[in-house]
């Protein structure tokens, strides 16, 4: 099934975060028309620029491992609810597993939301594959496939060992190029370690090592077919060196976005939540409810976190009716309480640090609503 890709959000974010040209001309409605025109591929869940729809998640069978762990994010220890994020993470499930678990209406506000941890992870997080070169511009032979001129070779990457200067790549994976992204993405959205198939053309040469030409001077040339393991698009990047700016891959670009479309699609809405009192209860160090009356108290450490202030003082405002509940706030939040779940997962905190946060993230949840 055919999918829509956000062409105009990769250049406007491109250019905006990265303040570079881009070094390729493409000839956009064609990009990745390979892979679209590849089922298996795409069946696979290696596709990953779109939210799929309900139709795509009908029949997905979500790994039984998977379901128990989403229901531990329910537990009455946050110990426990943010150990099972953690081996939900570890279990790398697929894609369109997380989607279906997602689609159900059967998760709490905080499952929700870490459950989205776990995708942006598996979309932002998950290494890309490299093959180790640079390219020459492609070309188009009067309007047939395209074909990709290896113009150099980078130290410590397959390529290196497997392919030659002045290799013509025409296939990937059995297949033909439409543009010179069918490369690129074929190739980064598999991991480092799986393989790649690839056709060239090499001049062939004599004993000698001279390459042969024949009667009018043409390289003769042969074709050749390359299985090699891919390398890290991590190491691909360091390779350019200190100092150089680094241009994210479309790949990069298109699973941010996929990700960013995954938080406002998926993510509960908003409802009221009273904060009665303002800081006026605050500063006596209780949550009151909708009637007035105190319900539980506050921790003074987690209320001194600059963004439980901020969304305490927001809720006042929305609640006083001098501010507006807007979907483009909701995002901001959505985003803010994804920052803390990745800031709660950092090895270098220690336990009094992490338990800290975790109460943070409890009560913005709490704030945000569900």
């Amino acid at each position: 099934m055919p999918r829509v890709i956000h062409t105009s959000r990769l250049w406007s974010i491109g250019a905006m975060a990265l303040g570079i040209a881009i070094p390729f001309i493409v000839a956009w409605p064609a990009v990745a028309q390979l892979i679209i025109d590849d089922p298996e591929f795409v069946a696979n869940g290696n596709y990953p620029f779109t939210i799929p729809s309900p139709e795509e998640l009908k029949g997905v069978q979500v790994d039984p491992r998977l379901r128990e762990l989403v229901s531990l994010l329910d537990d009455d220890s946050f110990t426990v609810r943010d150990q099972a994020t953690q081996q939900l993470a570890d279990l790398e499930p697929k894609r369109l597993e997380v989607y279906a678990l997602l689609a159900a209406d059967d998760l709490n506000t905080e499952q929700r939301y870490r459950v989205l941890t776990v995708l942006r992870d598996i979309l932002v997080k998950t290494p890309r594959g490299a093959l180790g070169i640079s390219m020459a511009p492609f070309f188009n032979n009067a309007g047939g496939p395209v074909e990709i001129r290896v113009d150099g070779l980078i130290q410590g990457l397959p390529a290196e060992r497997v392919l030659q200067i002045g290799d013509v790549i025409t296939q990937v994976d059995h297949l033909q190029m439409a543009t010179y992204e069918d490369l690129h993405y074929r190739v980064q959205t598999k991991k480092p370690g799986e393989k790649v198939h690839l056709r060239v053309k090499r001049q062939r040469i004599d004993e000698n090592g001279v390459g042969l030409r024949d009667a009018e001077g043409n390289a003769i040339v042969e074709e050749v077919d390359v299985d090699m393991e891919l390398g890290s698009a991590e190491l691909l990047d360091k390779a350019q060196g200190p100092g150089q700016f680094r241009q994210q891959s479309r790949v990069e670009l298109s699973r941010r976005i996929e990700a960013e479309d995954a938080a406002q699609t998926f993510a509960p809405r908003g409802r009221p939540v009273s904060v009665q009192g303002g800081t006026a209860a605050m500063s006596r160090g209780f949550i009151t409810d909708g009637a007035g009356g105190m319900t539980r108290e506050l921790d003074p450490d987690v209320e001194r976190h600059p963004w439980i202030r901020t969304i305490t003082q927001q809720r006042q405002y929305i609640n006083e009716g001098r501010m507006v509940e807007t979907h483009a706030l909701r995002e901001s939040w959505d985003l803010q309480l994804a920052s803390l779940f990745d800031q709660v997962r950092d090895p270098r905190l220690n336990a009094n640090q992490r338990d800290e946060l975790l109460r943070v993230i409890e009560r913005f949840a709490e704030l945000m609503g569900e």
